[in-house]
């Protein structure tokens, strides 16, 4: 919309909208199927995960790619650069957006168990009720 001069509105970022939603959903279920098949401990299932990410990955770019191309009449290299471009700015903002929440929660103070994930410590407050809760049932309240 840059290229085109065009001004950022309501109107005008419906349809840009909508063209992007699809292929981007297609891409989020393809890398969360893929995401969790990464997590069996089973290696064929972990290979289909990985395959699964990088597939939706490289089509998600190639949609993306020939859409830039057709919507701002650009070449393909030059169309590719453009979604390349697009993708880390999105990656950033996300990564940004991550950081950010992690500390504002207190979640981003996790530490590593014995198999290599990330073990966060519930804060004492939310521990409050569960111990309540057992101490009663075992009868030292």
């Amino acid at each position: 919309m840059r290229r085109r001069g065009e001004r950022l509105g309501r109107v005008t970022l419906r349809q840009p909208f909508y063209e992007q939603c699809y292929p981007g959903a297609v891409c989020a279920v393809g890398l969360s199927l893929g995401t969790s098949l990464t997590q069996v401990r089973d290696p064929l299932f972990r290979g289909t995960g990985q395959a699964t990410i990088l597939v939706s990955l490289i089509m998600f770019i190639a949609v993306v790619t020939l859409w830039f191309a057709k919507r701002d009449s650009i070449g393909y290299f030059r169309a590719f650069a453009s979604a390349m471009l697009a993708l880390l700015q999105g990656s950033i903002f996300i990564l940004v957006l991550g950081f950010l929440l992690m500390r504002q929660t207190g979640r981003g103070d996790g530490l590593p168990d014995q198999q290599g994930r990330f073990v966060y410590p519930a804060p004492d407050h939310a521990l409050g009720p569960i111990r309540q809760m057992l101490a009663a049932q075992d009868g030292s309240v």
